[in-house]
């Protein structure tokens, strides 16, 4: 893992994102992609020019909002990245969302668990919710710091790709369009078996921390992508 981005399409988390660089200071910042900002443009355009469709789209946690500009933005942002990453043959890939808080000892844990994952691994999550991420006998395999990504269905707060992985996940994307949202999709992917996904034990170090109160939502002042009460 040599190559790291931060999906931001403002300054909102400006202190954030130059703390965030120093931490991975060791490591290349990745920005060979345009981040789109689904309210100042026509991100579901884009995601027609990406050969993504959204007529498949429908949310099963509960909600009957529409799928919003906002979201929209963020998976051509997360789509341009990995079409990219794999133009530019990058081996591997931490994604970060700029609000994503990580911990001055991100990296260590980070590559550990890394070096846990087997040989074919598509996505490792780095962010659990100990209420969404499930260990079941299906799930844990003897590893100390994760376990195989089986019941949590959505954060993208802090992941790492590999090439594979995103060679995969784009070409569901392309083939059955945005059936969620952009996260959603992964976590479902890995738990049908379609990607081998890897996630961090709920009792591994907490290495990074999400607070909306510091960095507030730009895409969901309603709260309206809450995923609390998700049916799995």
């Amino acid at each position: 893992m040599n190559d790291y981005s931060i999906i931001s399409i403002s300054d909102r988390a400006i202190d954030n994102k130059d703390r965030t660089r120093s931490i991975l200071h060791e490591m290349n910042e990745f920005t060979k992609f345009e981040p789109c900002n689904g309210k100042t443009s026509n991100a579901f355009m884009e995601l027609k020019k990406l050969g993504i469709a959204l007529s498949s789209y429908a949310p099963d946690d509960g909600r009957i909002d529409p799928f919003s500009p906002g979201e929209a933005g963020i998976c051509v942002s997360i789509v341009r990245l990995m079409i990219s990453a794999i133009e530019n043959n990058v081996e591997s890939l931490l994604v970060l969302e700029d609000d994503a808080i990580i911990d001055n000892a991100f990296l260590d844990v980070a590559r550990q668990a890394l070096a846990e994952c087997p040989s074919d691994w598509d996505f490792l999550s780095l962010v659990p919710r100990q209420e969404l991420n499930v260990e079941t006998h299906d799930s844990l395999f003897g590893a100390k710091l994760i376990h195989r990504c089986l019941t949590q269905p959505s954060y993208f707060q802090a992941v790492i790709l590999s090439l594979a992985g995103m060679r995969k996940y784009l070409s569901y994307l392309q083939l059955h369009g945005m059936e969620y949202n952009i996260d959603s999709v992964m976590y479902r992917m890995s738990h049908k078996g379609l990607l081998n996904g890897f996630i961090l034990r709920n009792d591994a170090p907490r290495i990074v921390r999400h607070d909306p109160a510091i960095y507030p939502t730009e895409i969901d002042s309603n709260n309206l992508r809450n995923v609390d009460n998700l049916i799995l």
